[in-house]
């Protein structure tokens, strides 16, 4: 376990160096936390497989991707 922890760890941050690059550009929001901006583009595949295992419709998935878009262009990018 302490392996996983390490690798993810590792994985986190090295997207919130991405977002804090991206924001130092001002292609992301500088209100959110580059750390906070990463777990949330990691969780967002999660949700996916959800959707993809539960008895969701064409609709559901086609809802999970839209809402995911509106969140992603109104929470973490510059207008």
């Amino acid at each position: 376990m302490a392996r996983l922890v390490e690798l993810q760890t590792g994985l986190t941050n090295a997207l919130a160096e991405v977002f804090a690059d991206a924001q130092d550009r001002g292609f992301v929001k500088k209100n959110l936390s580059p750390k906070t901006a990463a777990l949330f583009m990691q969780a967002y595949p999660l949700g996916r497989v959800l959707v993809d295992i539960e008895a969701c419709t064409a609709e559901d998935q086609a809802s999970w991707s839209t809402s995911i878009d509106w969140v992603s262009n109104t929470s973490l990018l510059e207008s």
